[in-house]
């Protein structure tokens, strides 16, 4: 699925906001951050904590703990909570180069039959949501050379194992087999005062603990299995060398990982303000009156042939209405498969977006 694509947790039967980063959460136009941790390093001061956050709300703590956390967050204390305003979040719609929807947004995956399954075999994919993110920009902003937000960690040499695994390589992959609880430790040189992100790209189901002696995962994760497949949140370094221990998990005590891959980013704080700054220059200026299925506003873009990019999840219920002419719908073009979007020319466009059930 898209929020797949993008690093978040999502299966075939429902999607949760985990994996959540700087670069996909201010695409999608998350103008508010709720955490328990201090994310002043990315988004500037909380604009609201803990008590503050609970009278805005009309709760009290443990009402706003149990609103805000899932389960597996229900011990934390309430107090804690920070809301942070994203100054890099986009508008719901943005102008953005008719190219870039020509991107291939699949997954790197050369290990099926192609005669077979020519839909699955997609050599020219990504490996990861950090290098696909990257390519997404890129191509909005219509630049030739690549926009690394992300930028890898400088992986040391390889990692250690534990005596005994045995280390290969099978189909593209590096191929860990060992105990469960043998470990694997890579080590990297990191920029300090940057936030680390992880991702382990495989075409094959893994199951697998996490750990540092670096610094704790800041998003708290401690294991990854094959449902489980999305960015991790690893932490702000203060230092310039970084840890990161996997441990086999599976009954199959089996860990494998794609070839010349990172796997371990930071954000480059000045390219995604620089990048953020262009993208929300060609934004949509959304009337303040606008509800779920009727939202109205101005967008101006600078150049011909461009294509007004929306949030929207596409359904055959929305119609758009262009300086005061209804679209057909073969007019509205789908995104990746998942949102939606229409053609403009230069210049200031009133836009309305209305939505209602199909028959």
């Amino acid at each position: 699925t898209f929020l797949h694509q993008l690093g978040y947790y999502s299966s075939s039967h429902k999607s949760q906001y985990i994996g959540g980063n700087p670069v996909g959460d201010s695409l999608l136009g998350l103008k508010y951050i709720i955490s328990e941790r201090d994310l002043s390093h990315i988004y500037g001061d909380p604009v609201l904590t803990g008590e503050d956050y609970a009278k805005y709300m009309g709760m009290t703590l443990d009402e706003l703990k149990e609103a805000t956390f899932a389960d597996q967050y229900k011990d934390l204390d309430a107090s804690m909570i920070n809301v942070y305003k994203n100054p890099y979040a986009l508008s719901l719609a943005f102008a953005a180069n008719p190219e870039s929807f020509d991107l291939n947004m699949k997954d790197y995956n050369i290990f099926v039959n192609q005669e077979k399954n020519p839909e699955k075999y997609n050599p020219d994919g990504y490996k990861s949501p950090f290098t696909r993110l990257n390519a997404l920009i890129t191509a909005i902003l219509d630049e030739d050379e690549t926009v690394e937000v992300f930028k890898p960690a400088t992986m040391n040499g390889d990692p250690t194992v534990s005596d005994g695994v045995k280390v290969s390589v099978s189909s593209n992959h590096n191929k860990y087999e060992g105990e469960k609880g043998d470990s694997i430790t890579y080590s990297y040189t990191v920029p300090e005062g940057v936030n680390l992100y992880l991702y382990f790209p495989a075409y094959y189901n893994r199951a697998i603990k996490l750990s540092s002696d670096t610094m704790k995962i800041a998003d708290g994760t401690t294991k990854l299995d094959s449902c489980n497949e999305r960015i991790v949140e690893l932490g702000y370094t203060t230092g310039t060398e970084y840890e990161l221990t996997v441990k086999i998990d599976s009954d199959s005590k089996l860990f494998y990982t794609m070839l010349d891959d990172a796997y371990v980013y930071y954000v480059d704080m000045d390219v995604l303000n620089e990048a953020f700054s262009r993208l929300q220059s060609e934004q949509m200026i959304m009337s303040e009156d606008y509800n779920d299925d009727d939202i109205r506003g101005t967008i101006t873009t600078l150049k011909d042939n461009r294509t007004i990019l929306t949030t929207i999840p596409y359904d055959k219920g929305w119609s758009v209405t262009l300086d005061g002419k209804i679209l057909s719908e073969d007019d509205i073009i789908i995104i990746s498969d998942a949102l939606m979007g229409v053609k403009v020319s230069s210049g200031e466009h009133n836009i309305t977006f209305e939505y209602s059930i199909p028959h």
